[in-house]
């Protein structure tokens, strides 16, 4: 039987419920021009991450994203898998989840 971990539930926005911060970052930090942001909002009453901006693969850019870690890290023979809740505007997206074993 698995357990669940619920990594953010927006009680403390910005703030896991592991009290890690989420940031906000570009592809110009690699030299890349796509700009955003994002910010906690509200999505028919409920509490959410938005993340806006304009995508650019110029300058070999092409990404925006949120991020952060998990402290202390997760056993994650306990659980059976990774559920996401997202909207989006009927464009592709993609979600990234990084391990210490992804880290190649």
């Amino acid at each position: 039987m698995s357990s669940k971990l619920i990594i953010d539930n927006l009680e403390n926005p910005g703030k896991t419920t592991q009290s890690q911060y989420w940031s906000f970052f570009t592809d110009g930090v690699m030299g890349g021009l796509s700009q955003g942001k994002a910010i906690i909002s509200s999505d028919d009453g409920i509490k959410c991450y938005k993340m806006t901006g304009d995508v650019t693969t110029e300058n070999n850019g092409g990404f925006i994203q949120i991020r952060t870690n998990l402290k202390p890290n997760i056993d994650a023979k306990k659980y059976e898998g990774i559920y996401f809740k997202v909207k989006g505007n009927n464009k592709k997206y993609s979600i990234h989840v990084r391990t210490p074993f992804s880290m190649v």
